[in-house]
Parts: structure tokens; sequence; C-alpha cells
């Protein structure tokens, strides 16, 4: 199975990389600035598009305080456009954010456990997350991550400990929207923090595979951090249903109308029209400016459904990447444009989801509860025939 993107290349750092894994990519030539030679490593798309046919109006929520413009860099591309079919919730807060590889989450947020391209794979890296280093403690019932200091929020104060103590009690609790969150916060047994730079998740069993959950090669936003502060000095609003805590929950909404000074990420957030468009700017004080550089001012990520008025504006050389398919190949080959292709995989598992209780809530047997039912229904079930169908 594959999917597709065409657009116009240019180098990128691992954040483009890994938010657009496991695609298929193509490129069309033209636009508002040459582009660089592609990597064959890094690459993603860039600039502007049209309006949405038929598209219904929606309310443009923007910063309520302008950032001064940028200066331009050598080779700056000013404005880089991407066009997808979807982009989630488009919830900023990770509690409840949901969908299409938070591509929108990764323009703005700096996850717990970084992650760096090494000889063509994604691997954990401390280099280029929030915490500089990660190790299994307590007889390999806990993870401690030592936070990195000089990471700075878009309102210039400084990431600490509290912050990303914060988040772990917040975001990552059975109330949250995610499945993945919810069975990782069902083992958590104690949120700690351990040091004035440390702070130490515990399991009710070893979780070994916890570092990759909250890290940015992982396809959530489990391990992204906000402040704290920020947060604090939102106005109360509504209340969420079955949400605690309620004076926490009720500033939620204050959030997400303006998220972008509680953000670290290496873009600012502008603007954001629901499902039409975010657009963002480029944050000078990311602390991996020099090591991810992205050679454009700007960031337009446009919410197209129609496949036609996606090709039409990167024929037109509107936008510089597009979610595409095997349909449209040969018409973006034709406009000069490029096809790049990364293989996707098909996997298929079985949910056992409340195996792990004996009774249902009238006292009835759960027949999965039986180790042995499990291991059946997954020698039965014709895995290969779903794939292929």
């Amino acid at each position: 199975m594959t999917t597709k993107f065409a657009a116009r290349m240019l180098p990128l750092p691992l954040l483009a990389a890994a938010a657009a894994l496991l695609l298929l990519v193509g490129t069309a030539c033209g636009g508002a600035g040459e582009p660089a030679a592609p990597s064959a490593e890094n690459t993603a798309p860039a600039t502007t598009a049209p309006q949405m046919a038929g598209g219904a109006a929606a309310t443009a929520v923007p910063s309520p305080t302008e950032a001064p413009a940028m200066q331009m860099e050598s080779g700056d591309i000013e404005k880089f456009t991407v066009m997808v079919t979807t982009q989630g919730n488009e919830l900023f807060n990770s509690k409840y954010a949901a969908g299409e590889n938070n591509l929108w989450h990764r323009m703005a947020q700096v996850w717990l456990v970084g992650g760096s391209l090494q000889d063509g794979s994604l691997v954990l890296d401390p280099a280029t997350g929030i915490a500089s280093k990660w190790e299994i403690v307590d007889d390999g019932l806990a993870w401690e991550f030592t936070i990195r200091p000089g990471i700075q929020f878009h309102n210039g104060e400084e990431l600490d400990v509290n912050d990303v103590a914060f988040m772990a009690n917040w975001s990552i609790t059975e109330e949250a929207a995610g499945v993945s969150t919810v069975r990782i916060a069902r083992e958590i047994t104690s949120r700690e923090i351990t040091g004035p730079d440390t702070f130490k998740y515990t399991f009710r069993e070893p979780l070994a595979f916890f570092g990759a959950a909250v890290s940015e090669v992982d396809n959530t936003a489990i391990g992204t951090v906000i402040s704290k502060d920020y947060w604090a000095s939102l106005p109360l609003g509504q209340t969420i249903e079955n949400c605690t805590p309620i004076e926490v929950c009720q500033q939620a909404e204050a959030f997400e109308e303006n998220p972008d000074p509680g953000l670290p990420g290496p873009f600012k957030v502008m603007s954001h029209r629901y499902e039409e468009e975010i657009l963002y700017e480029r944050f000078e004080d990311y602390f991996l400016r020099q090591e991810r550089p992205f050679p454009f001012q700007s960031l337009s990520l446009r919410v197209v459904p129609e496949l036609s008025t996606r090709v039409a504006a990167l024929q037109a050389g509107e936008v510089d990447i597009i979610e595409a398919d095997n349909t449209v190949v040969g018409q973006i080959q034709d406009a000069g444009g490029r096809i790049v292709y990364a293989p996707e995989s098909v996997h298929i598992w079985i949910n056992a989801n409340g195996c792990d209780r004996e009774t249902d809530n009238d006292g009835l047997p759960i027949m999965c509860h039986d180790l042995r039912v499990r291991q059946a229904l997954d020698y039965a079930i014709d895995k290969t025939k779903i794939q292929a169908l």
C-alpha cells in the first residue's frame, strides 16, 4: 500500500521528514523560489495555495500579538505551502489531539525524546529532544528523564522540569482522547519530579517501548510539552465533561484560541482557520536552529480535500507539496513534477480490550481472559486475507 505526495523538493531536517514517513512523495517545479537539490534523506515541501473550491468559511483565530518581521537569510524562501486532505482534529492540546501523524504538532512542538535520521532510519536521539538523557531505573519499572536547559517557549520563557510534570499529569491520563495514551496512562503508578532537572515515570510492569512512545519518531503527541505558566495565565472557560482537574480543564478552550506562546517548537502559530489553514512563522530561538535551519520563513498547512484542486495548484506553481495518488502521476510528471516513493506497510493485530478482567459489569465471564482463547483467536484469524482485502 502506498500514499502519494507531489511537491517541490528542498533539503529539510528530520522534523519534516518524520512527518512524511511512510508516504509516497512527488514534486513539482516552479514557484516562489528556486529549489535546492533534493537530499536523499531530508526532503519535504513549500509555498502558496489556491482558495479551496466550495470550501466552507472558517473562523480565523489570529495570534493576539504579531511577532516582528524576520530578516531573510541567504537562500531563504519566503513561504512554503503544503496541501493535504485532512489534519486530524487540529488541537494543539495533546490530551485531545488526534489524527494524521500530528503534522500540525510537529511544526510547533518539541518531544520529550528526540529523533534523527541515521543511515536512512529514524532513531531515538538525546541531542534533539527535551530530554538530554534517559535511563530505565528501579529494576526496569521506571523511566527517568534529564531535562535539557536552554529550550525556550515562544513567549521567551525557558522550559523546565515543572512543564514536563504539568503535561505528564494533565495529558497522559485515562481521560485522553487517544487510545495509545489511555493504555499507557493505565500502566503508570507514579509521576514525580526527582531532582532540579529530572522527572520519573513508574509503571506496574516494565514498559520497554515508553521511550519511543514519547518521542518524535512515534506517531502521537504523547511526548510533547507546553508551558505550565502560560496555561495558568489563561482565563477560565467552559467546563469540559469528564475532565479533571476542573480548573485546568477550563483553560483548554483559551489555550486552543492562542496556543503559540506556550509552545517550544521550530515554528510559531500565527493564525489558525480550522479545516482550512494553519499559518506558521519560523521561530528564530528554536534550540535546534543550527541543526534544523528550515530554509523558509513561513509555512502554510492547508486542508484541501479535492484531489483535482490540489493537482491544479501544484501545476500552477501555487503550492510546493500535495497529497496525491496513483491516478494523477501522469498529470504531475507532464507538468514537470517529480514523484518520490516511500514504502508503507499494513500491520494486522488483535486488540484484546478488557481481557484482563475475569467478568464483565454484569458478572458474566469474559472468554478472552483465558490466554488459550486469545492464542486461538490469533491463529484462527486469517490476517493475510484481511491485508489482501
